[in-house]
């Protein structure tokens, strides 16, 4: 998995456990089967937000493990390399010399 695929998808999976764990306080009762399945719901999500930026989020050049302020670095804390050069996640990166004229 690319670097930014797994700040993408790692904060996707934090982001929806805190609105499940929310909601779930609000709209359940405390000891329901609705308020322990969204308990339980919100511990796996939760853990595999943690488990994909700990195992995915390396640096592309040296491969060192990124997890302290993984969602925010722009450059890695050990190698100084960039770590998105091209400022977004997801396009091709464009070759030098590959445009026709």
């Amino acid at each position: 998995m690319k670097l930014g695929t797994a700040r993408i998808v790692s904060l996707s999976l934090l982001l929806s456990a805190l609105a499940i764990a929310v909601a779930a306080s609000f709209l359940t009762e405390e000891g329901s089967g609705a308020y322990t399945g969204s308990l339980i719901l919100t511990l796996l999500l939760f853990a595999a937000g943690l488990f994909t930026a700990l195992f995915w989020g390396r640096c592309p050049a040296c491969g060192k493990r990124l997890f302290v302020n993984f969602l925010r670095l722009s450059a890695c804390p050990y190698c100084r390399k960039p770590l998105d050069a091209s400022g977004r996640y997801g396009g091709r990166k464009k070759q030098a010399g590959s445009r026709k004229n």
